[in-house]
C-alpha cells in the first residue's frame, strides 16, 4: 500500500470520529435535573407580582395634595419618594423591583388627621410597607383572606407572610374573619395557626363579619372595599383610605376588641 492511499485512509477515519463525537455530544440526556437555589432574582412591572422578599422602588410620583386649616389654602407639589419593602420568610429570599407611578390624594383634616385615597393597587404598597414597619400591633378584621399556597408570589400571602414576619418579631397581631374564610379557604386559618398568628372567628355563623379594617401600632387604619384576594388587591376596581390619626385608632380599636373578644377561637 502506497503512502498517498495509507494518509487517505487515515484521514477517512479521523473525519468519522471527529462527526460521532459532534452527534453524540449534541444528543440530549434521557434525563435533565434542574435544581433551583435561593435566592434569586426575579423582575416584575406589576405589583401584584410581589412576593416574600420584596424589594420595591418607586419612581418619581407626582403628589397633590390640599391642605385644609383655619385659613383654606391649596398647594400643588412635587415629591420625589423611594421606597424599600423587605420580609425575609425562613430561608428563601427572593428580591422584585417594581415600577409604578400613583397620584395620592392627601388631605390634613383640622386635628392633624392623615387621609390617603387609596384606589386599586395602591393599597397593597401603603398597607405592605406599614405591616414591614409595624413595631407595636397589628389588628385585621377582614370578611375574606385567601391564601394560594400554590402562588408564592400572590399578593395575599405575601400580606401573609409579612403578618408572620411581624409576630415572630414581637409585635402583637390579632386577626378576625368571617365564616366565608373558614369554609372556603381553611389553608388560610392553618397558616396563621401553624406560626402562632391569634385567629378567631366572629362571633356566631349568623353574624356577618363585612369589615375590611387594618389598624397598625394604634396610629394607621385602613378601612375600606378590598377583601384580601388576589382579585381585591390586584385585579378588582376597589377604593380605600388610609387614615393617619391616634383618635380615630383608638375609636376603631375598642371597636375591634369588642369583636375580637366575642370571637370563637380556632
Amino acid at each position: 500500500m502506497s503512502v498517498r492511499t495509507i494518509f487517505i485512509t487515515i484521514a477517512i477515519l479521523a473525519t468519522g470520529l471527529l462527526a460521532g463525537y459532534s452527534i453524540g455530544s449534541s444528543k440530549p440526556s434521557a434525563t435533565t435535573t434542574v435544581i433551583h437555589t435561593l435566592p434569586r432574582t426575579i423582575t416584575v412591572t406589576h405589583i401584584s407580582t410581589a412576593t416574600v422578599t420584596h424589594t420595591a422602588v418607586a419612581p418619581p410620583t407626582t403628589v397633590t395634595r390640599i391642605s385644609t386649616t383655619a385659613t383654606t389654602t391649596t398647594r400643588t407639589v412635587t415629591e420625589t419618594r423611594t421606597a424599600t419593602e423587605r420580609v425575609v420568610v425562613s430561608t428563601a429570599t427572593r428580591e422584585y423591583t417594581v415600577t409604578r407611578t400613583a397620584i395620592v390624594r392627601e388631605t390634613v383634616a383640622a386635628d392633624n388627621a392623615t387621609i390617603d385615597v387609596l384606589v386599586d393597587e395602591e393599597y397593597f404598597s401603603k398597607l405592605f410597607n406599614l405591616i414591614l414597619n409595624a413595631s407595636r400591633s397589628i389588628r385585621v378584621a377582614m370578611y375574606v383572606v385567601k391564601y394560594d399556597s400554590h402562588e408564592f408570589d400572590d399578593p395575599v400571602n405575601i400580606l401573609l407572610y409579612a403578618i408572620i414576619e411581624a409576630r415572630n418579631r414581637g409585635v402583637d397581631v390579632k386577626i378576625v374573619v368571617d365564616d366565608a374564610t373558614q369554609r372556603s379557604y381553611p389553608e388560610t386559618i392553618e397558616l396563621l395557626k401553624i406560626h402562632g398568628v391569634p385567629v378567631r372567628l366572629d362571633e356566631s355563623g349568623s353574624t356577618t363579619m363585612h369589615a375590611k379594617m387594618i389598624i397598625i401600632d394604634g396610629l394607621y387604619v385602613f378601612v375600606g372595599s378590598h377583601n384580601w384576594t388576589e382579585s381585591g388587591l390586584s385585579y378588582n376596581r376597589e377604593v380605600s383610605v388610609l387614615i393617619k390619626s391616634t383618635a380615630t385608632a383608638q375609636q376603631l380599636e375598642e371597636y375591634f376588641n369588642i369583636v375580637w373578644s366575642r370571637g370563637r377561637a380556632l
